[in-house]
This record gives structure tokens, C-alpha cells and sequence, in this order.
């Protein structure tokens, strides 16, 4: 029963009216979207990236002005008992997101940490494409993978909507390595009422064999409103194929404030509850999950959340992923975000005692809808004007950061370019030539996820700074001359992240974590040794 309960209250998140959801950690949704698991859910994109707090619905096209904030990344940090704090460790994650001129989330980079080199290392990424509306059409998935040091298709999802943007249907197409392409596996459809209420969904998968469609499974909700609209209780219910009749499997009633926040919903003929709490300006800042334990007749908490905002920004004045991902991401809280998003902690069961167990930490930069990169080598903007990147036209030692932040290939190769400032804002860049150039010195450290690079020929490039991961794993299709080094910063012989200037221990191993001197704790120890036997321990004491 538990389980339909949670079914059920995930496909209730996810219409337009007040929502929730059993709370989970951001990289367990992020598993369950990437295996396509329980995603058979209907719901509107803009309705959920929107406020429905405001009433106003906030749009992603063109947005105007230069001071909103845009949501950069999400890092999870894992509770340490130990040390009594937040950690980065091997459970820990780290999203980043692209944005076009538009506002859209063009790019996710997927990252997971490295505990033996200590460094964030690239996982995997996905790719959206949009419509006029700035709904989601598609969305493609691929991985790194760590023997090849290439990126690998993986998945594939096209979306349809209506004309209010609900989802019509889904597409869920496998990568097939035999055949090189894309191949058809599930589908869901889904209808609503017009009030924009999901009222059924029905899955498939797909026949190759005869090519068609084979519905697997359907479920209807049916709901009782009060005279406000908002859901008093619903009833879920599969069909049943072989009797050919609707099964009812979970009844729910729904408790709000007077300010109409949902703050219970509770199984009629079951034992699960959820309950809410809000502060003074509407955002959610708690869920509890409750079980009732039958032998001591109460309701024992199982797990719960709590919500934090920057309450000086409001949700629906900034920019956030208006995509598929971010949807089912926030399905349970967007209609609670008054403010943004500032650290979400989640808590479970430890021997019988509610303990933190992970946090997910909101970063945010400043979005400009007009902003421009500076290109001050007018032999690379002549070069990006005759590719046609470079909207303009003019040779003005800029371009606009919107023309260059989708750009996923680029070749500047013998243009006679002896500085390629403005590289670090090609943040989707995937490919770059920039081979028989007159290259000087070269900033890939925000590319991360570049494949193909390609810069011989540059006599007096010595040194190319690239992000940390990248000193451990260089992709195979990386090309450079035999005098050039990558490096975290061109001054930093050792890699240890200290410039030399303050570098107190040059030749730190590979990998090794350091002080602010730029000592590793062996090379400190060895050290101590060293003085210890050099003075043959006088005036050494045990203290």
C-alpha cells in the first residue's frame, strides 16, 4: 500500500494545482529521471517553473533587463558524523547549467566528486532544445566514458503540449551502439481537464517487430474540489486488463491554511501521511513523512526536509532550468517559492533517531540578458564573424555572450591568432581547433566538456591551463606540441593548485591534498623527520 501511496502522490504533484511530494535527495531523482523510472506523470513546464504564489505566470523568452540572477549549479555535500559537517565525499554530486540569450537551459553538466584526487570529474551532460514558448522538445543524454575519454550517446526524449503547454506525450528512445542511432523504447500520453488537471495517463513500449505502439498500463485520477479549486480528495486508479475495470488504489484528502498552502495529505485507508509547514511570505520550508505504528496507536515520523531561501530575491524575478529535469525537481515546491532557493537538507531514520543525512546548496550568478565577451584579438572575432557566430559583424572586441555560449564546435585554425581571450565563455564547446595558430597562452579551465582539441602548430604555446579533473584525465582526441603542459595555472609547476610565489613544497605528488603553503601532510611529516635527524632530536620534547 505504501508503494501505490507514493505513486500516487507523485502523479498529484504534478497538475496544476497546490502540490507535494515524499521528498528525496536531488541525485535520486536525477537516477530515477536518467533510468526513465516512474516518470509516467503528466504535468505543465511553465506551470511548474512558474509562481503561482505571484498569480503571474514568469516567462523565459527574451527576458528584460540586466539584474536577474540565474540558477549556475546545485552541489550535494553528505553529512559527515564525525566531523560534525557538510562534506563533499563519493555520494556527492554537482550540476551545472548553460543558459542561451533566451534564457533557456540549453546544456546540464552532470559531475560527481573524486575523493582520491579531490577534484569535481565530469559524469555526464544533457542537451535541450526548445520551442518558441520556451517549452522542452528535446532532451538527449550522454555519459563519459572513462576508458575512451569520450562522450557516448545514451538516451533521447521528445516532448509534444498542448496549447497551454501541458505534455501531451513523452518519447523515450536508447542509444543502440550496433546500429548507431536512436532507437524507439517507451511512450506516455497523458490528458487533462480544463482546468489543466491531469485526469489519465497511458504507457506503451514500442513493437519493433511490428512497429507500433503496445499499451502497457493506464491510470485515472478523480478529484473533489472545494469552492476555492483546490483539491479537497482524489482518487487514483489502474485499469485492470484482464477484468477490464478501473482498480482503486489509494484515496487521499487534502488539508490547507487559510492561505490555502497544502499542509497535509493524508491516505484515507492507509497508514501514510505528509505534512507541510510554510514561512510568513508562502515559501515551504518543512515536510514531514509520517507512519502510523499500529501497536503504540501514533504516527511516527520517517523522514523529513527542510527549505531554505534567500528571502532578498523572488523566484519568478530570476532565471531557472526550464527544463524537464528542473521540473520534476521543484514539482513539489514550485508553487511554494516565493524567494529562491537557497539549501534544501534531508534527513532519515538512523538507529530510530531523525538525522541529516544530505543537502543540496543553490548557486546563483548574475544574467544578462545582453551581455557581451571581450575578444580582444580582432584576427578570432573576424574569425567568428565569418562563421557567422559573431552576430554584429562588426569588429568591435566583442561579441555577445549569447552568440558564443551554444557554440559546440569550433575551428580557428591558421587565422593567424595570437590570443584567444573570450574562449571561457564557449562554455557547450565540444570540439576546437585553433591549430597553426600564433597562440601565446590558452584558458580551457571552463570548457569542461571539451573532446576534441586540437592546438599544434603553436610554437610558443607552453602552457594550457584546464580545469583539475582534466590533469587526470585528458581525452585521447587532445593534440598539443610536445613543449606545451596543461596545468591548473601556468605558474604552478606541481599542480597543487598554490602558484609557485607561495608554494612552499614545489614537488608535491600528483593528487596529493594541500595546506595553504602548498605542503601535502606527507611532505609536512617528511620534513619534520628530516629537522629531527638532522639535529639528532635536541630540544625536541613529546609536546
Amino acid at each position: 500500500m505504501k508503494k501505490n501511496y507514493l505513486l500516487f502522490i507523485l502523479i498529484f504533484v504534478l497538475t496544476n494545482m497546490a502540490t507535494a511530494q515524499i521528498h528525496t535527495s536531488l541525485k535520486q531523482r536525477i537516477k530515477n529521471r536518467r533510468n526513465h523510472i516512474g516518470l509516467n506523470k503528466g504535468f505543465n513546464i511553465k506551470s511548474h517553473i512558474a509562481n503561482k504564489l505571484n498569480t503571474k505566470q514568469f516567462t523565459f523568452q527574451k527576458p528584460a533587463g540586466t539584474n536577474r540572477k540565474k540558477l549556475d549549479s546545485i552541489v550535494s555535500l553528505s553529512w559527515d558524523a564525525n566531523s560534525s559537517q557538510w562534506v563533499k565525499d563519493i555520494d556527492s554530486y554537482k550540476v551545472k547549467n548553460i543558459y542561451d540569450g533566451y534564457g533557456n537551459n540549453t546544456l546540464a553538466i552532470w559531475y560527481d566528486w573524486d575523493e582520491h584526487n579531490k577534484v569535481w570529474v565530469v559524469n555526464d551532460k544533457s542537451n535541450y532544445t526548445y520551442d518558441t514558448d520556451g517549452n522542452p522538445l528535446i532532451e538527449q543524454d550522454s555519459f563519459w566514458n572513462i576508458n575512451t575519454n569520450q562522450w557516448v550517446n545514451n538516451s533521447k526524449f521528445e516532448y509534444t503540449y498542448d496549447v497551454s503547454s501541458n505534455v501531451l506525450s513523452e518519447i523515450y528512445y536508447s542509444w543502440n551502439d550496433t546500429t548507431n542511432q536512436f532507437n524507439k523504447k517507451d511512450k506516455t500520453e497523458w490528458s487533462y481537464d480544463i482546468n489543466g488537471n491531469e485526469i489519465l495517463n497511458v504507457s506503451y513500449n514500442y513493437n519493433s517487430t511490428i512497429s507500433q505502439w503496445d499499451e502497457t498500463s493506464k491510470t485515472k485520477t478523480d478529484y473533489s474540489l472545494n469552492g476555492n479549486g483546490t483539491v479537497a480528495s482524489s482518487i487514483g486508479s489502474d485499469w485492470d486488463y484482464t477484468n477490464s475495470q478501473w482498480i482503486v488504489n489509494v484515496n487521499s484528502i487534502y488539508t490547507y491554511d487559510t492561505s490555502n498552502n497544502l499542509t497535509l495529505i493524508s491516505e484515507v485507508i492507509g497508514n501514510y501521511k505528509v505534512d507541510y509547514s510554510y514561512d510568513t511570505n508562502g515559501n515551504i520550508i518543512s515536510e514531514k513523512d509520517y507512519e502510523f505504528n499500529t501497536n503504540a496507536n501514533q504516527w511516527d515520523i520517517t523522514s523529513k526536509a527542510d527549505y531554505a531561501f534567500d528571502l532578498t530575491e523572488l523566484f519568478s524575478d530570476n532565471i531557472m532550468p526550464n527544463n524537464i529535469f528542473f521540473a520534476y525537481y521543484t514539482d513539489s515546491y514550485n508553487y511554494h517559492m516565493v524567494n529562491l532557493p537557497s539549501e534544501f537538507t534531508y534527513y532519515d531514520l538512523v538507529n530510530q533517531v531523525l538525522t541529516q543525512q544530505s543537502k543540496d546548496k543553490f548557486y546563483y550568478s548574475d544574467y544578462i540578458s545582453n551581455s557581451t565577451t571581450t575578444i580582444p584579438d580582432t584576427n578570432f572575432e573576424q574569425a567568428l564573424i565569418d562563421l557567422g557566430i559573431d552576430s554584429d559583424g562588426v569588429i568591435n572586441q566583442s561579441v555577445l555572450t549569447s552568440d558564443i555560449s551554444g557554440v559546440t564546435s569550433l575551428d580557428v585554425s591558421s587565422k593567424n591568432i595570437s590570443d584567444l581571450t573570450g574562449i571561457e565563455d564557449f562554455e557547450s564547446i565540444e570540439t576546437l581547433n585553433c591549430s597553426n595558430n600564433t597562440l601565446t597562452s590558452l584558458d580551457l579551465s571552463n570548457c569542461t566538456i571539451l573532446t576534441d582539441f586540437d592546438s599544434t602548430n603553436n610554437p610558443a604555446l607552453i602552457c594550457i591551463i584546464v580545469s583539475p579533473e582534466k590533469i587526470y584525465t585528458v581525452p585521447v582526441l587532445w593534440y598539443k606540441d610536445t613543449n606545451a603542459t596543461y596545468s591548473i595555472t601556468c605558474n604552478d609547476s606541481d599542480n597543487d593548485g598554490v602558484i609557485n610565489s607561495l608554494d612552499y613544497c614545489t614537488n608535491t605528488p600528483q593528487g596529493d591534498v594541500v595546506d595553504t603553503n602548498g605542503c601535502s601532510f606527507t611532505q609536512e611529516k617528511d620534513a619534520l623527520i628530516a629537522l629531527y635527524n638532522a639535529t639528532d632530536g635536541a630540544n625536541w620534547t613529546n609536546n
